[in-house]
């Protein structure tokens, strides 16, 4: 019987180098996409206009919309750039929040709930941006919101805030023509209703065909004139012919 005291035997350690095991294919992986917008949802409704908005307001949104587009989504949705950014998911269930989901009802191709909205700053004191990804990894601006109306907040007591509705020279111009049809007190109903809907197929027809031109008053009140006495159809038959007699 060997003594109490020997030590045991040292274990014999295998020096063969295992083989390398095959790296896992991952397959394809598909690349970071940096945010893009589209505006073909946006709209202005209550608490969600933009004519009290100053010229300010107009470059920090610009800014932050050329800032965005060189950020990575899924780097912006994780927090990866800070908390700058404040971009998060919208909570429908906020306090005071004055809009509901169901009446962002234009956007039908957002109606389904596996569609999120999400918003992020302006700026901190210049408001929000709203609107959501579709398909196509595109964020769809739905509203702005200058007042930070949509989660209101807390350091404000919650409140929330008017905001109006602004118009472009086009649709002011519009407005002020169905504004005279309507009190015009020499139209019956009938007549209204067809220079209304002669007036909005005018619209749908020329409104991606706008020109804005500077002409002084009295040339502008000529025009009119040449239009009233049935020498020309309207003022865009003027410019036509003012081309023509130039070209020629």
């Amino acid at each position: 019987m060997p003594p109490a005291n020997r030590p045991s035997p040292r274990p014999v350690l295998d020096h063969s180098v295992p083989a390398k095991s095959p790296r896992p294919n991952p397959g394809f992986v598909p690349p970071k996409i940096k945010w893009r917008f589209s505006f073909r949802h946006w709209r202005q409704i209550s608490y969600f206009g933009v004519d009290q908005c100053d010229k300010p307001w107009f470059v920090s949104l610009l800014e932050r919309l050329s800032e965005v587009s060189n950020l990575y989504v899924d780097d912006a949705l994780s927090g990866a750039y800070g908390r700058g950014l404040r971009c998060h998911h919208i909570d429908w269930a906020a306090k005071n929040i004055p809009i509901s989901r169901a009446e962002i009802n234009w956007v039908t191709d957002a109606l389904s709930e596996d569609v999120e909205f999400l918003q992020f700053s302006v700026s901190r004191a210049r408001g929000r941006v709203v609107g959501f990804f579709d398909e196509d990894q595109v964020f769809n601006v739905v509203l702005l919101d200058p007042m930070h109306n949509i989660q209101p907040s807390r350091k404000l007591n919650y409140q929330v805030r008017a905001t109006y509705i602004g118009q472009s020279e086009i649709t002011k111009l519009s407005v002020t023509f169905q504004n005279l049809i309507i009190k015009c007190p020499h139209l019956n109903s009938e007549q209204q209703n067809d220079l209304l809907d002669s007036l909005k197929a005018l619209n749908l027809q020329y409104f991606d065909a706008a020109v804005h031109l500077s002409i002084s008053e009295g040339h502008l009140k000529k025009a009119y004139d040449f239009a009233r006495i049935g020498a020309i159809d309207d003022l865009g038959e003027l410019l036509q012919l003012t081309i023509d007699g130039l070209s020629s």
